[in-house]
């Protein structure tokens, strides 16, 4: 099975309402007791929390979102990013992921999300709920809420829970991506990639925050979800090289990492360590039994 470090009771909730096609699991596996995972131990370990908000979700899309800037990251990624911003819709329960190299450039990335999203629902933001972090409260972010007619919902100074979602959100995303690289013994400064895949699967999965055990893909786009493409962060992965960039004697494809999917393209992402670079494309074969850095000499 592909290991996704997943909630395992989200992981049997998605197999048994039949929310994803394209993963089979026997009613024994189901029915098992979970074994324990190191590297779930490792990376996902936490002090209690305060109780989840019995609030109720909003009736649509873009009614309100929660926001939160987590960093900066100790190790700086392989493209130089140090904070990840995330915007999770109240409705959707879609989590948004971007990564910034620095604070400042949260109200840029910002604009670019909400003219992305304000384009996909046909709608407009109505209201935004953040910290009082530096990186939210400055003067452009306030004249572009009072220009645009957004209202802003800021939480109390150490009153973490006020804004208790995307908290949660940035708490999972982080220790999933941690549990993801310590699992395949990957470079810490791809943390980035392993915070996106998780993302991804998160979207994809089951939140006892939406009705019938829904997932938040399946509200956004009307259809379940297809893990038909779905590969474990860290296996084996062959990228093809172009015609145009070898000769009919050397090798076509050349042995790779799969850390995850294109943000703007159908597309798998590819770790090189032979060059420490990442690329896109979807040309790629994979062997997810082969799993981890030892499979790949860099």
């Amino acid at each position: 099975m592909i290991r996704t470090y997943l909630n395992y009771s989200a992981v049997k909730s998605l197999v048994c309402h039949k929310l994803i096609h394209g993963v089979n699991i026997s009613k024994q596996e189901l029915n098992a007791e979970p074994p324990t995972c190191e590297s779930c131990k490792l990376g996902k370990s936490h002090r209690a929390s305060f109780p989840p908000s019995l609030r109720g979700r909003t009736a649509k899309p873009l009614n309100l979102v929660h926001t939160d800037l987590w960093g900066p990251a100790p190790v700086t990624s392989l493209g130089g990013n140090r904070y990840m911003m995330t915007f999770t819709d109240d409705n959707l329960h879609w989590v948004w992921v971007y990564f910034l190299k620095h604070k400042n450039q949260a109200f840029e990335v910002f604009k670019s999300w909400l003219a992305m999203v304000e384009n996909e629902f046909e709608k407009k933001l109505k209201v935004m709920r953040c910290d009082g972090g530096g990186e939210y409260i400055n003067a452009p972010f306030k004249a572009f809420f009072e220009e645009h007619g957004i209202q802003w919902e800021i939480t109390s100074p150490q009153t973490p829970e006020q804004n208790g979602l995307a908290e949660h959100q940035n708490r999972t995303i982080v220790e999933g991506g941690i549990t993801n690289l310590i699992d395949a013994e990957l470079p810490l400064f791809l943390w980035p990639h392993a915070f996106a895949y998780f993302a991804y699967i998160k979207n994809r999965s089951p939140t006892a925050a939406l009705p019938a055990n829904q997932t938040p893909y399946t509200l956004r786009y009307k259809r379940a979800p297809n893990f038909d493409q779905l590969h474990h962060f860290g296996s084996a992965a062959w990228l093809h090289i172009p015609k145009s960039k070898h000769n009919k004697l050397e090798p076509h494809a050349e042995h790779g990492i799969f850390v995850g999917y294109s943000d703007n393209q159908n597309a798998f992402r590819v770790y090189m360590p032979k060059n420490c670079d990442c690329y896109s494309s979807i040309h790629v074969n994979f062997d997810d039994r082969m799993h981890g850095k030892n499979h790949c000499a860099g």
